[in-house]
């Protein structure tokens, strides 16, 4: 999905390398942008993406080709070049999806913290004694 970090699956995904990539590379400017880019084909829907790793196994789609690598016109390539390069999106977009992704994390982390207490104390040996009148 568009924007939306997602889990590599090499099931589901399957990286590729045709002569698109070295066009795709060349649309943007920054080094360490570039080296994020990647071209995968979906194996369920069979279509071609480009798209940005954001995590060591995380990644966005960046632009859906559909069903076929042809469909990779100029038009496109400039409409990359002008998202990816922009002083907004690059850096700071891969930034921020990583941001989210820590702060995923930090949230499952914390529920498994509050499961952890609630285990231990529904476990607990201690009695409890209820000084309420009844």
């Amino acid at each position: 999905m568009l924007g939306m970090p997602c889990q590599f699956r090499p099931d589901q995904h399957e990286i590729i390398h045709p002569p698109l990539e070295d066009f795709v590379m060349r649309a943007v400017s920054e080094q360490k942008l570039r080296d994020s880019l990647f071209i995968y084909r979906h194996r369920l829907w069979r279509t071609f993406v480009i798209a940005l790793w954001v995590g060591p196994s995380e990644f966005v789609d960046v632009m859906n080709l559909g069903m076929s690598l042809g469909n990779f016109t100029r038009q496109r390539a400039k409409r990359l070049g002008q998202a990816l390069n922009q002083s907004t999106s690059g850096k700071q977009f891969a930034k921020s999806l990583r941001q989210h992704q820590r702060d995923g994390l930090s949230q499952l982390q914390n529920e498994s913290d509050e499961d952890a207490d609630r285990f231990a104390y529904r476990n607990s040996t201690k009695e409890s004694v209820s000084f309420a009148r009844v």
